[in-house]
């Protein structure tokens, strides 16, 4: 072979090995599709009646004029040349899309439900209250719809129904509710009356206040609620009674709940009483007029049956003593122990009925804050004090030794008696309490501590709290008169 041939053999062979190596890089890409429908409208639901645009994507010089639809099936739905379909029944098919002249298409699937026919209320009510809210729910047929379903008042001042069909009840009266469908206007319109909520009320409201003494006649309202027996009862019958026709009886100052139940018994009324006494016990002249105060010349204000024994015991054995305990005159017991007391000490006292204890809206026994008795505390103290030139005046401190807001109260009452009488000089505050008794605190001497606890002694009902509270202070009776009183000593 010559060296011209070989050589052009070699070229060849170089030639054809670069052809090769320069396809090996070449990238191929496919060529892209003239139309296709955007992912929103590669698969849609629809609704007999309903309309659709559809959304395609073209590439390179093709137009939207230059695309043809068609439905696989126009019986179910049709497609315009704007790429509109109409839902006409229930059923499966496919939109086309292609370009003039094309073989290519792009495929929607369409699936057709049926439209709404008929639309009603389901759970409704027999009352609709106003002040209360109702969820209404509806059912069409066919069961499965696309439509939206939205409801309607046709008096918002009635009554006011969200989209989703909660319903709000405003105020008495007549009002149509509408359930319906946006796109097919199919609907069901029923009326309903709104009223009021059936109560028993008490016609005054759950608050009276009566003077000792009066009467006061219980008046119930009833709103759209029939008329029941009622059975009444007072929670404290030492305070007020009341009769099967609900009078109430007053029996004495305070505090006190009285219950109204239906014959039905779905509730309880409970109203409170309050029993005043702003003139005093003392405005009864025949009360006034039999106290015996003669013989005495020293004059004890007490809270409650045993405080004149407690913080003044020892005093009393000097004798000429006339003791008001203003609380308690009701409760037996203690009205009892407190006579024995006084004939016991060889002085005489009367025992008053302002409020010690009342039952609270709980009906636990609590303090009586004397709010509605205080003026009629203040008549009787400064009358008794203005009833004769007394030698003495003892009351409680005004720190109310424990700081009870009984003792409090009473010396508040005494101290501005006498200091509007002209007798504070002569007023002496009892001593003040120890919880541990301090060292050098002087004593009562022995004979006066024997006769204090036989005095003691006959609070049999208060034994316990005495001997858990009080006992330290039996042999101490350290009283402060009321012009070298010094608040906190």
């Amino acid at each position: 072979m010559s060296k011209n041939s070989v050589t052009k053999k070699l070229i060849t062979t170089l030639a054809l090995l670069t052809c090769l190596c320069g396809i090996g890089t070449l990238s191929v890409h496919a060529a892209p599709k003239a139309v296709s429908f955007n992912n929103n409208s590669k698969k849609i639901t629809m609704f007999a009646t309903q309309r659709k645009q559809l959304k395609i994507k073209l590439s390179g010089k093709y137009k939207k004029s230059d695309v043809v639809y068609s439905s696989s099936n126009k019986k179910v739905a049709t497609v315009n040349k704007k790429g509109v379909v109409k839902a006409l029944k229930k059923g499966n098919i496919t939109i086309y899309a292609q370009i003039k002249g094309t073989s290519k298409k792009a495929k929607c699937k369409v699936k057709v439900f049926k439209n709404v026919k008929s639309i009603k209320v389901v759970g409704r009510k027999k009352h609709y209250y106003i002040g209360q809210q109702y969820q209404l729910n509806y059912k069409t047929t066919p069961k499965k719809t696309l439509e939206e379903i939205t409801w309607d008042s046709s008096n918002d001042d009635v009554a006011t129904i969200s989209k989703d069909g909660l319903l709000t009840i405003k105020e008495k009266g007549k009002v149509k509710i509408t359930v319906y469908s946006k796109e097919t206007k199919v609907k069901k319109t029923y009326k309903i009356k709104t009223e009021e909520v059936p109560q028993i009320s008490f016609k005054n409201g759950n608050k009276a206040t009566v003077k000792y003494g009066n009467n006061y006649q219980i008046v119930l309202q009833y709103t759209n609620h029939d008329i029941e027996k009622i059975q009444y009862k007072s929670e404290d019958q030492s305070i007020a009674t009341v009769d099967d026709n609900g009078l109430i009886t007053t029996k004495r100052p305070g505090e006190v709940y009285i219950t109204a139940t239906p014959s039905k018994k779905k509730e309880t009324l409970r109203m409170l009483l309050v029993v005043e006494n702003k003139t005093g016990f003392f405005e009864n002249s025949l009360l006034y007029d039999n106290i015996d105060t003669s013989g005495c010349n020293k004059l004890m204000i007490v809270a409650h049956p045993d405080d004149e024994t407690l913080w003044g015991g020892a005093h009393l054995k000097s004798g000429n003593w006339f003791v008001v305990c203003l609380t308690n005159h009701f409760t037996d017991v203690r009205k009892n122990e407190f006579k024995s007391v006084m004939e016991k000490a060889g002085i005489k006292g009367i025992i008053l009925d302002y409020p010690d204890l009342v039952r609270d809206a709980n009906k636990k026994w609590v303090k009586y804050d004397w709010d509605s008795v205080k003026d009629g505390v203040a008549a009787d103290v400064t009358k008794l004090i203005k009833s004769k030139n007394w030698d003495l005046i003892a009351t409680h401190s005004p720190a109310g030794e424990t700081g009870h807001i009984h003792h409090k109260n009473t010396d508040q009452a005494v101290t501005n008696a006498c200091r509007s009488t002209g007798n504070y000089d002569k007023l002496w505050y009892f001593g003040k309490c120890y919880w541990t008794i301090p060292a050098g605190l002087k004593r009562i001497t022995d004979e006066e501590l024997t006769f204090k606890q036989s005095l003691v002694d006959l609070y049999k009902n208060e034994t316990k709290p005495i001997n858990t509270y009080w006992a330290q202070m039996i042999p101490y009776e350290n009283w402060v008169k009321a012009t070298d009183y010094v608040a906190g000593k």
